[in-house]
């Protein structure tokens, strides 16, 4: 009868280890599923990710690309203007509007005009004193102009050729100028009949040769005024000869002023 016990205390003891053992089983089987899914779903969140950077990114890189591409354009139509041959400086008896007034520097005496006009026109006093020659006579006058100013007005003209180049940019009409003659002296000096159009109208613009005559086929016309230009070939190129006759009109605007 004891040993009967004995062997169903036995077999109820292997059943309860049994079910112990699938018990704790079936626990880390549930853990490693759940796990199981918890990664599946971080490789689902992580892919969905992925695919959105990818798409973004693509974005971006096509982005570059289309800049890249108009950057390349610009580059290739910026060479094809330097490559381009410059038109030639005002040609005789052409209108050239103050919007194409270029610096083309002053090899030639065509060029020193433009030049001259596009710095006065822009303002650009350095540049336009740069162009500028005074010989003798007129540095000698517009020194004793710029004594006699006041104080302030020698601030803003520190020198002759300031004067000169400040006043002229302040006359310049910027609507159309052409060269309506060239004569050259020599190699190393010319003359310039610089036609200007003048919208407002003034006669008083109107420039006239020492002898007082307006020149042979140029009636009087209060729309435009021809203004006599002397150029000089220096080893820094051609500029523009500055008569003692305007340091006296620059004197008479002073006074007008005050």
């Amino acid at each position: 009868m004891r040993f009967k016990i004995f062997l169903t205390s036995i077999a109820i003891i292997a059943v309860g280890a049994v079910w112990w053992h699938e018990h704790i089983e079936t626990i880390r089987l549930q853990a490693e599923l759940d796990f199981a899914h918890h990664t599946h779903r971080e490789f689902i969140a992580l892919q969905a990710e992925h695919d959105r950077l990818g798409a973004n990114h693509a974005d971006e890189l096509e982005a570059l690309r289309r800049a890249n591409a108009e950057r390349n354009r610009l580059l290739l139509e910026l060479e094809a203007r330097k490559a381009a041959p410059k038109p030639p400086p005002f040609s005789l008896g052409e209108w050239i509007p103050s919007r194409f007034w270029e610096n083309r520097g002053n090899a030639s005496p065509r060029a020193a005009i433009e030049t001259t006009l596009w710095a006065a026109a822009g303002g650009d006093i350095s540049s336009l004193e740069s162009m500028l020659e005074l010989d003798a006579t007129t540095l000698a006058k517009s020194q004793v102009l710029l004594a006699t100013l006041p104080t302030e007005y020698r601030e803003v003209y520190p020198t002759p050729a300031a004067l000169v180049a400040t006043v002229t940019t302040k006359n310049i009409p910027l609507a159309e100028a052409q060269i309506a003659w060239l004569h050259d002296s020599d190699a190393d000096h010319a003359a310039v009949g610089l036609l200007m159009s003048n919208p407002e109208g003034t006669s008083a613009l109107a420039h006239r040769d020492e002898s007082g005559v307006p020149p042979p086929m140029l009636p009087e016309n209060a729309r435009f005024k021809l203004v006599t230009v002397s150029l000089h070939r220096t080893t820094a190129g051609w500029r523009l000869v500055v008569p003692a006759n305007a340091i006296d009109r620059i004197a008479r605007e002073f006074s007008a002023k005050n």
